[in-house]
C-alpha cells in the first residue's frame, strides 16, 4: 500500500524541492520539453489564483483541472464564467493538440483548438505549479504541439490483471506526461479478459485455474470498459483493445475447442504455473479453415466496436504457428481452394477476413507487423512494428503505403530490466528509421512503450518498469528530434522527484545519468580469467553466458524465461586462486534472485556454501582467503522473473600476490 501524504505537508515539500538547488524562478522544467518556451522575467503568486474560465465544451475538462489542482497541490480554484484568473480560451487556426500558454502578471490565458490542446496546456501548468518557486512561477509564453500523434503504453492485461481503479492510475499517469493512447492486450493463452454477451463462457473457462484459484475468474464487463473508456477520454487517453487471433488463443480454445484444429480440451495456465505444467501451449491458434471461427471473431469485433471509442481495433496477428494446419483436413481444402503456395497464406486469408470485419463497421484493423510478412495487409490498416529493432519492416510497410506505429522490443518493450533497456538508451531512441524516404515519413504515426506482464504482478511493478523510461519515451515522442537533450532530461527526471511521489508512482530510481549502454558484439567475449561456464539456465541469444564473467559490468547474461529451484550458473576457473570476496552484479531493477545460494568449491566437485542473496537481489561474500577453483548461484526457490547477471567478480587475496 502506497504511503499517503498530507496535502499540506506534500505542496510544501513541492516547492522547497524546486529551491533545493537555489534555481531561480525563471527555471521551467517539464517532462516532456515544450516545443518553445519564452521567459520573460517577473512571476505569478499562485495565491492570486482563484477562478478558472472556459468555453462551455471545455467546462468538463476544466472541472477536472481543478479537482486535480485541488488533490495534488492543496489548492482550491473555483469555476466561473467570466473575468477568471485562468482563461481557456478557442482558437481555430491551431493544430490537433497544439496549445499556447501564457503567464501574465495578473493571470493566465490558455488557447487551443480542440480538447487535447487544453488538456496538454493544464498538464503544463500544472507542472508549473508543483515546483513554484515560493508559491511564484515565471511569467512566460509556452508555444508547444506533439511531433507524432500517437504516444502510447501497451499493458498487457492478460498476464497479469490489472483491476479498473489501477487502470485509471495508469491513465492519470500518461495524461501526465501527454501520452494519449493506451493499448490495452485483453486476450492471450494466459486469460481472456473482456466479457463478451454472445459468448459468456470466455470469461468463466477462460479466466480458470484449478490450481490457482486466488487468480480466477478476473475479468472485466462491458460496463467495467466503457467506464475507462470515458475516464480516459475526458484526460485526453484513447483506449484501444486488443484481441490477439488467430494465435495466442488457448483461452479462447479453453471455452470454445470446436474452433481449433484439433480436439480438446484446452486450458489456459497463470504465469504462475511452472512451465513444464502448461498443457499444449503451442496448439494455441485457431482453425482458418472453420468457418465459425469467423463467425465467432466477427462477433467479438462487433462487441468491440460497441464498447470502445477508438476509430482502432487491434486483433493480434503475432507469433501465429502453422503446424496443427499443416495436419488438419479443413486448413489444407482451404490451403488447395485458395491456391496457396505455402502454409503461412492461411493466416493471410485470416488478416483479410478481420480487416473487412472492421472496415464494415468504420473502423480501422491495428495488427502486429507479422500480419504484412507478404502483403496482406490492407491499405487501411495500421502496423504495430516490434521486431528487427522497428527498421527492416517498417521499411516495408511504408513501401506499402502502410501506417506504422514503432515499438521495437529494444528499446521499448520495457517488461525488460534497465540493464538491457536503460532510459539513456530510450531516449536516444528515433522512431523513424534513417532509410524512410521523406516523402514517407507520415506514415510513421508515432510508437509506443510495451509492458508484457509475465513477470509484473502488482501496480508498483507496474510503475517501476515504466518510469522513469516512460517520461524519455513521452519526450522523445512529443519534441521535435534536434531538440532532444539527454543531460537535460536525466537532470529533470531527477528534479522530479516529488512530483512522483504526488502522483503516487513508484519509480526506480537507480539509472544512470552516463549515456552509454550494453550493445552485444556478434562474437562471444574474452573471460575476465581462463575459465568454462556452466549452467542449467537458457539464454537469450545475444546475451550468453559469458556476458557474466567478461570483467565488464555494463555487459550482462540474461533468461528469456522465469527458472525453476536448482537452476545454476556456475564459472569453473582454470587454475586454483585464493579468493577474498566474491561479489555477483545483477540487474538491480526486476531481475534479479532473491532465493539463491552462492556456494564455491577448490576442485570444481565438492562445493560448501558461503552465502546467499538477499532479498534485494544484492550478492557480497567476504571471507578468509579460500582456494577457489568453481563458484555456482543455485537457486533455492521458483524465480518469477528473467535473470540478468551483470558480473560475478572474483578478487583474490593480496597474501597470494605477495
Amino acid at each position: 500500500m502506497k504511503k499517503q501524504i498530507l496535502l499540506a505537508t506534500l505542496f510544501t515539500a513541492l516547492l522547497l524541492a524546486s529551491c533545493a538547488k537555489r534555481e531561480t524562478c525563471a527555471t521551467v522544467r517539464l517532462i516532456p520539453a515544450a516545443d518553445s518556451v519564452s521567459v520573460l522575467g517577473g512571476s505569478l503568486d499562485l495565491n492570486s489564483l482563484h477562478t478558472v474560465s472556459a468555453p462551455e465544451q471545455w467546462e468538463a475538462v476544466s472541472s477536472l483541472f481543478i479537482k486535480d489542482v485541488d488533490s495534488r497541490l492543496g489548492k482550491k480554484l473555483d469555476f466561473t464564467h467570466s473575468g477568471a484568473d485562468i482563461q481557456i480560451s478557442f482558437r481555430r487556426d491551431m493544430a490537433e493538440e497544439a496549445y499556447l500558454l501564457e503567464v501574465r502578471k495578473e493571470k493566465i490565458v490558455i488557447s487551443a483548438g480542440n480538447e487535447r490542446g487544453v488538456i496538454h496546456a493544464f498538464v503544463t501548468l500544472q507542472q508549473l505549479m508543483m515546483q513554484a518557486d515560493n508559491g511564484r512561477i515565471p511569467l512566460l509564453t509556452i508555444q508547444d504541439k506533439p511531433r507524432f500523434e500517437y504516444r502510447g503504453v501497451m499493458l498487457d492485461c492478460s498476464r497479469h490483471f490489472w483491476t479498473v481503479a489501477e487502470l485509471k492510475e495508469t491513465i492519470d499517469q500518461l495524461s501526465f506526461f501527454k501520452l494519449n493512447v493506451l493499448h490495452l492486450h485483453l486476450t492471450d493463452n494466459q486469460a481472456w479478459r473482456l466479457a463478451v454477451d454472445k459468448y459468456p463462457d470466455l470469461v468463466v473457462k477462460g479466466t480458470h485455474y484449478p490450481d490457482f484459484p486466488s487468480l480466477s475468474g478476473n475479468h472485466y464487463s462491458k460496463k467495467d470498459l466503457k467506464e475507462l473508456v470515458a475516464y480516459a477520454a475526458l484526460r485526453g487517453v484513447e483506449i484501444i483493445p486488443e484481441v490477439d487471433m488467430p494465435g495466442h488463443c488457448l483461452s479462447l480454445l479453453a471455452a470454445m475447442p470446436e474452433l481449433s484444429c484439433l480436439d480438446g480440451p484446452f486450458e489456459p495456465y497463470p504465469d504462475e504455473r511452472e512451465q513444464d505444467k502448461r498443457k499444449r501451449t503451442w496448439q494455441n491458434m485457431l482453425c482458418i479453415g472453420n468457418e465459425k471461427v469467423y463467425a465467432v471473431a466477427d462477433d467479438i469485433i462487433g462487441e468491440l466496436c460497441d464498447i470502445f471509442a477508438s476509430p482502432y481495433i487491434h486483433m493480434g496477428g503475432d507469433e501465429v504457428a502453422t503446424m496443427n494446419w499443416a495436419q488438419c483436413p479443413k486448413c489444407k481444402a482451404l490451403f488447395r481452394k485458395e491456391g496457396m503456395k505455402e502454409l503461412s497464406e492461411l493466416q493471410d486469408y485470416f488478416t483479410r477476413k478481420v480487416s473487412l470485419m472492421v472496415r464494415k463497421r468504420g473502423r480501422r484493423m491495428i495488427g502486429w507487423d507479422e500480419i504484412n510478412d507478404r502483403g496482406a495487409a490492407d491499405k487501411s490498416d495500421m502496423l504495430t512494428v516490434w521486431q528487427d529493432n522497428g527498421h527492416k519492416r517498417q521499411r516495408k510497410a511504408v513501401e506499402d503505403s502502410l501506417s506504422v506505429i514503432i515499438c521495437p522490443n529494444d528499446p521499448c518493450y520495457f517488461d525488460y530490466g534497465y540493464a538491457r533497456n536503460p532510459t539513456a538508451k530510450v531516449y536516444a531512441w528515433e522512431p523513424v528509421s534513417p532509410d524512410i524516404a521523406p516523402d514517407r515519413t507520415h506514415l510513421v504515426k508515432g510508437g509506443q512503450a510495451c509492458l508484457w506482464t509475465e513477470f509484473v504482478t502488482t501496480q508498483s511493478e507496474v510503475e517501476h518498469m515504466l518510469y522513469p523510461r516512460l517520461c524519455a519515451l513521452a519526450e522523445v515522442l512529443w519534441v521535435r528530434q534536434e531538440k532532444k537533450d539527454w543531460a537535460s532530461m536525466i537532470q529533470r527526471i531527477k528534479s522530479f522527484d516529488n512530483i512522483f511521489k504526488a502522483l503516487h508512482i513508484d519509480y526506480y530510481a537507480g539509472e544512470s545519468e552516463q549515456k552509454r549502454w550494453f550493445v552485444p558484439g556478434d562474437t562471444l567475449p574474452p573471460l575476465a580469467v581462463p575459465a568454462k561456464i556452466e549452467t542449467s539456465m537458457a539464454s537469450i541469444k545475444q546475451y550468453p553466458p559469458e556476458y557474466a564473467f567478461d570483467g565488464d559490468t555494463l555487459s550482462f547474461f540474461a533468461t528469456p524465461y522465469s527458472l525453476i529451484k536448482g537452476d545454476y550458473f556456475m564459472v569453473v576457473t582454470e587454475q586454483l586462486r585464493l579468493i577474498e570476496d566474491i561479489r555477483i552484479l545483477c540487474d538491480m531493477s526486476k531481475e534479479y534472485p532473491t532465493n539463491a545460494d552462492i556456494l564455491i568449491s577448490a576442485d570444481g566437485q565438492e562445493f560448501r556454501k558461503v552465502g546467499s542473496f538477499t532479498k534485494e537481489g544484492k550478492a557480497e561474500v567476504k571471507m578468509e582467503p579460500s582456494p577457489v577453483k568453481a563458484v555456482k548461484i543455485v537457486l533455492t526457490a521458483t524465480h518469477m522473473a528473467r535473470l540478468s547477471i551483470r558480473e560475478i567478480i572474483l578478487k583474490e587475496s593480496s597474501v597470494q600476490k605477495q
